[in-house]
């Protein structure tokens, strides 16, 4: 068959600034017909349409298909700060099946004004490096066909066309039912838009492809489950039936257990510039519940725990929250809040051991952030007694009535 070019010409508004006037050529395989599309990036992504690295292609720049020439000459009255060109397995809207076919996308600079991008190739099902995100879409409310709008962009591990240009996988869909698989992609980083049309809340995160991987998505939770991620919207509540399970410790930093060492003092923020410390720093003040313990990956809303801590250096308290979204999706430390009212969960005095219980809310990721406000490290030990649903189908539990601590017996004073 033929190869059949079909575009799709992003608007750009003319401004004062200089025109840009460039041409591009490729080559493709031409054993099926394929769909071409270009996205204008303009005015350094300060105008409406504009571009920052990463972000989702707004889809107003997105016009009626036409043909496409080989080479193709691109004009633009203002300034082009880079161009993108989406190449899909069939023309976009007809052939194409974004449930199934694969999609590949170079980002491009407007220098040289002549580019030969190279040949074209997609990821191939059956290879050992081409795979796919599934899971299932999980919600206390009905998941009704296009509730869920996913877009993916390749960040790391692209292949690379013969003249150097790397090819980005992507895949953009609408979700049918309570289950989802995307595009064929290839092994890799991918930075996930997913949006819930129904209660307008948006996550942005860093999601990982190595061979079929599963990422159910749960709509109830702040970033839908997903570890690292931007958010915008609500913050759902933490609601429904207990569950208790056998009691069985996640967390002791004595043995490295969920934690590595001994707490520090502070919430874990660290502005070193070494990434590796600010890391080491992130992972020592805070633990996953999610998942752990017998608590499920997702559907989770709050765990109740029982909290130890001892060999505290000096005396002290201790914070527990749910851990926040990141304020940018790259930014390893912006997941920390610039202030924190949160009650103290545990004082302790140096040296001796304390206990209580808690009940916490889940946090991003399933994880639970933690702020030593001594100026002395101790170590944390968490025992998990049972987790509260979020109301989904499926989830039936009991319920948990909570009462105002009051002490009942106490040794030290007779009974």
């Amino acid at each position: 068959m033929v190869a059949v070019l079909v575009g799709t010409i992003g608007v750009v508004t003319p401004t004062a600034d200089a025109a840009t006037s460039m041409s591009v050529y490729w080559s493709l395989p031409s054993n099926m017909s394929h769909g071409i599309g270009f996205d204008y990036v303009y005015s350094n992504g300060t105008s409406p349409g504009g571009y920052e690295k990463y972000y989702e292609w707004p889809y107003s720049l997105y016009n009626n298909n036409t043909v496409m020439p080989n080479p193709v000459s691109i004009y633009s009255s203002t300034t082009l700060s880079q161009l993108r060109m989406e190449i899909y397995q069939a023309p976009y809207g007809q052939q194409w099946d974004s449930h199934d076919d694969p999609a590949v996308a170079i980002r491009m600079n407007p220098s040289p004004s002549s580019q030969n991008l190279g040949n074209i190739t997609f990821p191939q099902a059956g290879h050992s490096n081409a795979a796919r995100f599934i899971g299932d879409i999980l919600s206390a409310t009905p998941v009704t066909n296009g509730r869920v709008h996913i877009d993916m962009f390749q960040i790391t591990g692209q292949a690379i066309t013969n003249t150097g240009y790397p090819l980005d996988a992507f895949t953009t869909f609408n979700t049918v039912g309570s289950s989802y698989r995307s595009g064929l992609l290839w092994n890799g980083q991918y930075l996930a838009f997913i949006t819930d049309n129904s209660t307008g809340r948006q996550a942005v995160g860093l999601v990982d492809l190595l061979g079929d991987t599963r990422l159910d998505i749960d709509l109830d939770m702040v970033c839908f489950g997903i570890d690292e991620c931007q958010w915008a919207g609500s913050i759902p509540n933490a609601t429904g039936e207990f569950h208790a399970v056998t009691p069985t410790r996640i967390v002791d930093s004595r043995t490295g257990l969920g934690i590595p060492s001994k707490v520090t003092p502070g919430d874990g923020r660290n502005s070193d510039p070494n990434p590796y410390k600010r890391y080491d720093s992130k992972v020592n003040h805070e633990f996953k519940v999610a998942g752990v313990g017998g608590v499920p990956a997702v559907g989770v809303s709050a765990v109740l725990v029982n909290v130890t801590v001892t060999q505290g250096n000096t005396s002290g308290s201790l914070r527990l929250f749910p851990k926040p979204a990141r304020t940018y999706v790259f930014g390893d430390q912006t997941s920390f809040p610039s202030s924190n009212s949160q009650t103290p969960a545990v004082f302790w005095n140096a040296g001796e051991a304390r206990a209580t219980l808690q009940l916490l809310e889940v946090g991003v990721g399933g994880r639970i952030r933690v702020d030593n406000l001594s100026s002395g490290d101790v170590h944390l030990v968490i025992d998990v007694l049972g987790w509260v649903d979020q109301g989904q189908p499926g989830q039936d539990g009991s319920r948990l009535l909570t009462i105002d601590p009051t002490r009942f017996l106490d040794t030290r004073f007779g009974p």
